[in-house]
């Protein structure tokens, strides 16, 4: 049988009885759908959920009641994400000039865009002056439905044939040299990632290992759009400016997950604006954590890879939808402190919800750290399968009370509209100087 996982073609589902779940699908609404596919034809049917080691399936696991007893997630869209309409915009005027009287709500909306668009020639004004046509003739063929960031292609290095393509944002850390490509579940060793070319060599390898990437991030609030009000949180949401060097990968087993060794990499850092949130730390968190003999960036690190396994249990979203980074000192928030940002250039409104459901995040976090019953932190609790640390370090303990710290600070808990002038003074120096930070 070759099919879909979601069993949308390739078979006949009206004979089948037993729907087993390899892990949580990561939504609700792709459970349903799933288990939809059996009992269609009169008979009892059964659904099967195979945890897996991971926060979110073993959070379920404690609180069965949130997989079958609430409704679907609500799916998040943002209009207004500027990077999105500009591609759109020149794709809709090759296939129909933009009309500047009937089109005029939709180019008022995204005036600077279409200004931008003007300017660098990717459209054009008709000869009539109130028609806007785009230049390129088949703009969309430039625009990516898998990431953003320009495509790389995958090809074979021996024949040159294309396998797979990759998104700019993601070829560093997927397919550096060195790295392990899974294509239609074999794996292919990189052997050249060209930059110019834009196209990544790999060959075909039988392996029982994988490559795990390491970085180093440091982020700049650009812009606060909303702030956290009426309680002794801190923290935000806005826009970012997000620094990722890939300076390595780990090569580990694929039975046992055992670390067999580590490279270094000298690639070009990767600079994106996503937006995210943000929380401060206490401000006598560093103190705590020393009586307690807790490690401060330990403790933030585990908090954040929990925080962001969990999220989807709030959010329609996926882990990969998602990073973060910890630090014990970042300059504009005066101290320690989290961030959680989108992996979705201009963002889809993920880190605007997340902010409003944080105190239920983090109720739902002390609830997984409380109960997992590991001593130092494991995969269902803490660790994260794509952290750019290698995980290292994180401090389970040191979470949970750091949690409970920030719990007992939500008290009266809302969101408000940042203050008119809302942009953040830049940070008085890169965050790898005299700062410590965990990239998750």
């Amino acid at each position: 049988m070759i099919s879909t996982s979601a069993l949308e073609m390739g078979i006949d589902v009206g004979g089948l009885d037993a729907c087993v779940l390899v892990g949580y699908p990561g939504s609700v609404m792709a459970t349903w759908q799933r288990s939809g596919r059996v009992g269609r034809s009169g008979r009892d049917s059964i659904t099967v959920l195979l945890a897996l080691p991971d926060a979110l399936d073993q959070w379920l696991l404690d609180h069965p009641h949130q997989l079958v007893g609430r409704p679907c997630e609500q799916l998040l869209v943002d209009p207004d994400n500027e990077l999105v309409a500009a591609q759109h915009l020149v794709c809709a005027a090759a296939e129909r000039p933009l009309d500047l009287a009937a089109d005029g709500e939709l180019l008022a909306r995204f005036a600077p865009v279409v200004g931008e668009l003007l300017r660098d020639g990717r459209l054009a004004r008709g000869a009539d002056s109130e028609t806007l046509i785009a230049l390129a003739r088949r703009p969309w063929r430039d625009v990516s439905l898998r990431g953003t960031g320009g495509g790389f292609a995958i090809v074979e290095a021996a024949s040159g044939a294309t396998i797979g393509t990759v998104d700019g944002a993601r070829v560093f850390g997927e397919c550096h040299p060195g790295a392990i490509y899974l294509h239609a579940g074999r794996p292919w060793a990189v052997v050249e990632l060209d930059l110019p070319g834009r196209r990544v060599r790999a060959e075909r390898v039988d392996v029982d290992w994988y490559t795990s990437p390491l970085a180093e991030k440091e982020t700049e609030i650009l812009e606060e759009l909303e702030t956290i009000a009426g309680c002794g949180l801190r923290g935000g949401s806005g826009r970012l400016r997000v620094t990722e060097r890939t300076i390595g990968f780990e090569r580990r087993r694929s039975q046992g997950l055992d670390v067999l060794d580590r490279q270094s990499l000298d690639l070009p850092p990767v600079v994106s604006e996503p937006h995210g949130l943000w929380i401060s730390a206490p401000a006598d968190a560093a103190t705590r954590a020393e009586a307690r003999g807790d490690n401060l960036l330990g403790s933030l690190h585990a908090l954040e890879h929990a925080a962001i396994g969990l999220l989807p249990s709030l959010v329609l979203c996926d882990r990969n939808d998602l990073g973060g980074i910890s630090l014990a000192v970042h300059p504009q928030l005066g101290g320690p402190g989290i961030f959680v940002y989108e992996a979705h250039a201009g963002g889809v409104g993920i880190a605007r919800r997340a902010l409003r459901e944080l105190p239920e995040l983090l109720r739902r976090v002390e609830q997984l750290l409380d109960r997992c019953p590991c001593e130092s932190g494991c995969p269902a609790c803490v660790q994260s399968p794509k952290c750019g640390n290698g995980n290292r370090p994180l401090d389970k303990a040191g979470a949970l009370q750091l949690t409970r710290d920030l719990l007992a600070a939500a008290e009266g808990y809302a969101v408000a509209p940042a203050a008119d002038g809302r942009q953040v003074a830049p940070a008085g120096a890169p965050e790898g100087a005299g700062s410590a930070a965990a990239a998750g």
